[in-house]
């Protein structure tokens, strides 16, 4: 009950910023409203059984509105899932091979539309501070509590 009301929080944080870019004078429209939120409604609901679905869900759809990679809508969403990723996925090579992806596909991107080299730096460096240090701080999360854990579970048994 409680990790479902959880979720129910965060999909309800995450889709704030969404509903702010509703606007049609802000360049939004209700369809993407629509869509957003049903995305990140989906997002949070595999979130705990296949961490990086959500990160690369949400990536191709900030990819798809600018290749910078950063967008107002889904910027929160970004590091959130980076984070939770990290804190709940034990294997990190999928999360690794998800980075890379990401990278490659900014710069395969960034090559056939033409457009500057310095996009494909800012995609890169949002990737990094929105995705990847949060991811990190979440394998820190997930260690320091697995040490804290074993430590208590050696003290129980002497």
């Amino acid at each position: 009950m409680r990790e479902r009301l959880f979720d129910l929080g965060l999909w309800l944080l995450l889709c704030v910023p969404v509903l702010l870019k509703s606007d049609p004078n802000d360049g939004g429209s209700w369809p993407e409203v629509v869509v957003g939120v049903a995305l990140l409604g989906g997002c949070v609901a595999v979130s705990r059984r296949w961490p990086p679905v959500p990160i690369a869900v949400v990536v191709a759809v900030s990819l798809s509105s600018s290749l910078e990679l950063f967008t107002a809508s889904y910027s929160l969403a970004l590091i959130a899932f980076g984070y939770l990723a990290g804190r709940r996925e034990e294997q990190t090579w999928a999360a690794l091979w998800l980075f890379g992806a990401v990278a490659a596909a900014g710069l395969l991107l960034t090559t056939v539309t033409h457009t500057s080299p310095g996009q494909w730096f800012t995609l890169l460096l949002t990737l990094a501070l929105a995705v990847v240090a949060p991811w990190l701080i979440g394998r820190y999360v997930r260690q320091y509590d697995r040490l804290v854990r074993s430590g208590w579970e050696l003290a129980d048994r002497m």
